[in-house]
């Protein structure tokens, strides 16, 4: 649990540091059970300050965060924040990837055997564009990307237009 904060042509005051400090700790508490290291990086910039944080949780799970603002406390707790939110979701990744939390579910799986039975496939156009060599026809496009010209070119449409009119 070795979080380290320091100044970059900076020399910080006792209490930013331990603000920092208590921040990390307060939200890792809340939202990990890991143990944790990292540093953050407080250097002035233009006119106004810049936090740079890195937070590492276990052996795999970086963290980092940069903000900038005019106060170094607003500055500090802004990247704070943003650690915070990102270790909500990847705690949040974490857990929904844990698999089934609840009872698992009763039944012997017969079943699905008589459902597994029939292994028809549903009708589709595949076969049509396995027949043209793999090559899609202008017809099988979805009509959303299709455009004003149905996926005809213009010599095409120019053609079709030509067969209709009435020879004089």
């Amino acid at each position: 649990m070795a979080f380290q904060v320091s100044g970059k042509n900076l020399s910080l005051g006792g209490s930013l540091g331990q603000r920092a400090r208590n921040r990390v700790q307060a939200l890792v508490d809340r939202l990990s059970e890991r143990e944790y290291s990292g540093h953050m990086v407080i250097s002035r910039e233009g006119s106004g300050f810049r936090a740079d944080c890195t937070l590492h949780l276990g052996s795999r799970l970086h963290l980092q965060a940069e903000a900038i603002s005019h106060d170094p406390y607003a500055c500090v707790d802004e990247a704070v924040d943003r650690i915070g939110r990102r270790l909500q979701r990847t705690s949040a990744k974490l857990k929904s990837h844990s698999g089934p939390s609840g009872p698992a579910v009763a039944g012997t799986g017969d079943e699905m055997e008589e459902e597994d039975n029939d292994l028809t496939p549903p009708p589709s156009r595949i076969g049509d564009a396995a027949a043209m060599g793999g090559r899609r026809s202008d017809g099988d496009k979805p009509a959303a990307r299709r455009g004003a010209a149905g996926g005809r070119s213009r010599r095409e449409l120019e053609l079709k237009l030509r067969s209709r009119r009435p020879k004089s």
